[in-house]
């Protein structure tokens, strides 16, 4: 009598570059689950593990022109029939960039935040309906592939509200609806309002950390930038020029501490 063996996919990680929003499906980057268990890597970009026991793994993703990155997944929670999982990883300084690209460099504490994004550029999306504040979704209109779960936006209504969104699990891709991590805060129209992407960094250690910028396409541009840590955010509208020379200050005249 023979033995059988069940294989079952436990947990399939999809990387999506967090600057153009594309699937990653280079072999050099490195994944791997708790204890060193390693996955079985498919052409289209899928790291499956296989037959995973514990109800909860920490996934860990290494290479070039990637920060590292590490994210707890509670195994339990996911779907057994699709159990996929979208990690965003964000460019480095090795990153190969478009020429032209807005780019910047912040000194960051421990465990703080920062996140940029431009209001008055043209990379935006829009509403396909109306929502109330306490909804907790939303529809978007995109017009390309871009693979937007996971990513972080400023949504920004008529009368100048706004607040930043974590885009969750993609409910229905034909209507274009989004889970949110977080209820609204506000309400939003159809007319008038527009969801920035947010280039956004958390640092793990003290230190410096580069940021490629969505929303450019110029010599030079305005930015919004979001500094968080504790609770407590710092904004700051700093104007930045094509290259990498951008650096972000803290202390500049036009800072205001909003207590989240």
């Amino acid at each position: 009598m023979r033995d059988s063996i069940h294989i079952r996919a436990s947990l399939a990680v999809l990387l999506i570059d967090d600057f153009t929003g594309k699937i990653i499906t280079s072999p050099s980057l490195r994944v791997t689950a708790c204890g060193g268990r390693k996955p079985v890597r498919k052409p289209e970009g899928f790291w499956v593990f296989l037959n995973l026991t514990s109800p909860e793994t920490e996934v860990a993703v290494d290479g070039p022109c990637y920060y590292s990155e590490r994210q707890t997944i509670a195994l339990k929670e996911l779907d057994s029939a699709n159990p996929v999982v979208r990690l965003r990883l964000k460019p480095d300084r090795t990153y190969k960039l478009p020429k032209g690209t807005l780019c910047m460099t912040a000194v960051l504490p421990k465990l703080a935040s920062l996140m940029v994004f431009n209001e008055q550029g043209s990379d935006y999306k829009k509403l396909l309906a109306d929502y109330e504040k306490g909804s907790k979704e939303i529809s978007l209109y995109q017009g390309g592939k871009e693979e937007l779960e996971g990513k972080i936006c400023c949504i920004m209504g008529k009368k100048e509200t706004k607040e930043c969104i974590r885009l969750g699990k993609l409910k229905d891709r034909d209507k274009g609806i989004y889970l949110l991590d977080q209820t609204l805060k506000d309400s939003y129209k159809k007319i008038g309002t527009k969801i920035y992407p947010v280039s956004y960094i958390k640092a793990q250690d003290a230190g410096e950390y580069f940021l490629p910028l969505s929303g450019g396409g110029r010599a030079e541009a305005e930015y919004i930038c979001l500094f968080e840590q504790d609770g407590i955010i710092e904004e700051q509208k700093i104007v930045m020029k094509e290259g990498r020379g951008n650096r972000i200050r803290w202390d500049g005249p036009d800072v205001k501490k909003i207590k989240r």
